[in-house]
């Protein structure tokens, strides 16, 4: 008896070793038969990642193979493949709030189902259930030259909009995500308006220059940039009021703004905005911007030439004379005959 309890002592000691060790197992870094991978996309600012593992085909039949048609399947290997966005998007008409998700597929020999689940801490597909689905999609695979290992990418990247794909075999599947590009970039702003940003006139104009130039958000901008020129009033901000102003259709108060930021600018401020004017087609609008600026600075050099250049644009040969004339009564000695030829050349 004595002897068969030792023995029995001994299989159990050996029992929990053999379960240690094999719990150990998965502590230990070694390659893996489908090694992990992680591919990351960014739209917009709403970043997307997928992570995965990757399976060979190995000389074997995949579809209807070693993957069965119509049985949920892992979209991988091991662990749950899984999806992230930093943002909400839209996956098959779904909303989908920011957060990591589980992909699992199911294949079929004419559609395929891609589905989105909330659970993404699982092992494989083999815990999956539809009540934990966030989206799902139903899609046609399209044939493709052999790959050996699994792969996911971002193919068709928009503005607001890309195709996950997984490819393996010889076939590739995919869906779309769509973003609401304005809502994400607003949030963004929002909050980065709470942090750092907010303590400088820089950051309210930037914020509020993205939603004047997008045209969003156009009376929190508004409201952004009041708490720029609180902080410094100057030429960048207060042509930027006007510029919202415009946008929401108050012509008059942007009109009397513009003059303002003008009369205020320092002379390469006005002509830096003059050529971005110029840049966009907007030459009469330039004009205007720099008539102004002669208005307010009637003795400056720069003010006539660049006046005179702008007219010179609109091959408006009769005022840019007129400039450059007004120029180089100003202009000092070793100036002046260059400024006669241009007026000769323009004759």
């Amino acid at each position: 008896m004595k002897r068969i309890a030792l023995c029995v002592c001994a299989s159990a000691v050996w029992f929990a070793l053999c379960s240690t060790a094999a719990a150990q197992e998965y502590l230990l870094r070694l390659p893996r038969p489908s090694p992990r991978a992680r591919v990351m996309q960014t739209t917009g600012i709403t970043e997307m990642t997928v992570e995965f593992g990757r399976p060979g085909v190995k000389g074997r039949r995949i579809w209807g193979g070693l993957v069965p048609y119509d049985r949920v399947w892992r979209a991988g290997a091991d662990e749950n493949t899984t999806i992230a966005f930093s943002a909400p998007v839209t996956v098959g008409g779904k909303h989908l709030d920011a957060g990591t998700y589980g992909i699992h597929v199911i294949p079929g020999r004419v559609y395929w189902t891609i589905i989105l689940s909330k659970q993404f801490r699982a092992w494989g597909s083999f815990t999956y259930t539809e009540a934990e689905d966030a989206a799902r999609v139903v899609v046609r695979p399209k044939s493709t030259p052999h790959r050996e290992r699994l792969l996911y990418t971002f193919e068709d990247l928009a503005e607001s909009s890309c195709h996950v794909v997984l490819s393996w075999e010889e076939k590739s599947v995919s869906f779309e995500v769509d973003l609401d590009v304005n809502a994400t970039v607003v949030a963004e702003l929002r909050d980065a308006l709470r942090g750092r940003a907010r303590n400088s006139w820089t950051g309210w104009l930037r914020a509020a220059e993205w939603c004047m130039e997008n045209g969003v958000n156009l009376d929190e901008a508004l409201g952004w940039i009041e708490r720029s020129i609180a902080k410094s009033r100057n030429f960048y901000n207060v042509r930027m009021k006007a510029l919202i102003l415009e946008k929401q259709g108050d012509a008059n108060r942007a009109q009397a703004l513009m003059k303002e930021a003008v009369s205020i600018a320092t002379e390469s401020q006005v002509e830096e905005y003059a050529m971005v004017l110029m840049a966009d087609g907007e030459i009469d609008r330039a004009i205007s911007v720099l008539k102004e600026h002669v208005r307010t600075h009637p003795n400056s050099l720069r003010a006539h030439t660049s006046l005179a250049e702008a007219y010179w644009n609109r091959n408006d040969r009769a005022n840019a004379i007129r400039e450059y004339e007004k120029a180089l009564a100003l202009a000092p000695d070793n100036l002046k005959e260059t400024i006669r030829e241009i007026i000769e050349r323009l004759k």
